[in-house]
């Protein structure tokens, strides 16, 4: 499973989601630009995955993120609130 979260720092909620990522799982942190803080970070985890979407062009920050989160991620993903299937 895939977990994308939109974000520009390391945050509580950065270090809580990694460390319940299971072994076919991966976090991927989608920040703004290069020299956003979360940059600051080293992952020890290939699970936990940083990704700049740039610039928003024709829309938001955050829809721009998770635009950039969903043609990058390796797996399924889904709503929070959604168990996605056993297979």
């Amino acid at each position: 499973m895939s977990i994308l979260l939109s974000t520009t720092r390391w945050t509580d909620a950065c270090r809580e989601l990694a460390a319940q990522l299971e072994d076919h799982d991966e976090l991927l942190l989608i920040h703004d630009v290069e020299n956003d803080p979360v940059t600051e970070r080293q992952s020890t985890s290939e699970s936990v995955r940083l990704i700049a979407a740039g610039e928003p062009e024709y829309c938001s920050g955050k829809a721009n993120t998770i635009a950039t989160g969903m043609e990058a991620t390796r797996h399924v993903w889904t709503d929070h609130d959604v168990h996605p299937p056993s297979d």
